[in-house]
């Protein structure tokens, strides 16, 4: 597994997060100061993907991390745990992966305490809150 615990508080750059994710986290960090006691990035959930792809010596050693899922970040406060996706909209694709990830992550470690699905996002389209609703994932637009 590779990710590790991280201070929340901005950061010149994270873990696995795009340019584009990285202001929406950003903005979120900034919007609120609070949200976490601290976070984990790049966090890898499920069994690896098979590829047919002939890999080198060196991507074959890493290849039970490059073949799992990644989620974008694992935020915890007072014990709770927030399974984060971010995306610059909050579409289908994204729906789908949170509801993924988190099936996953409930899986792999099994956690105690509260679990809740969160999707970070600079945008909301059309019945995509109501679909969240249903399925119990907080989309927080910043």
């Amino acid at each position: 597994m590779k990710h590790g615990s991280y201070p929340y508080e901005r950061m010149r750059s994270y873990p696995h997060l795009s340019l584009e994710d990285t202001v929406i986290w950003d903005r979120f960090i900034v919007a609120r100061p609070n949200a976490y006691d601290f976070v984990e990035y790049d966090v890898c959930v499920g069994d690896r993907r098979e590829d047919d792809t002939e890999l080198n010596e060196a991507t074959n050693r890493n290849a039970e991390y490059l073949g799992k899922y990644k989620i974008d970040v694992i935020g915890v406060k007072d014990g709770r745990i927030d399974i984060i996706e971010i995306k610059p909209i909050a579409n289908a694709r994204a729906l789908g992966q949170i509801i993924q990830y988190d099936y996953l992550y409930e899986r792999d470690f099994a956690p105690t305490g509260e679990t809740r699905s969160v999707i970070v996002c600079g945008e909301v389209p059309p019945n995509m809150q109501e679909i969240a609703d249903e399925h119990t994932i907080i989309l927080i637009v910043v």
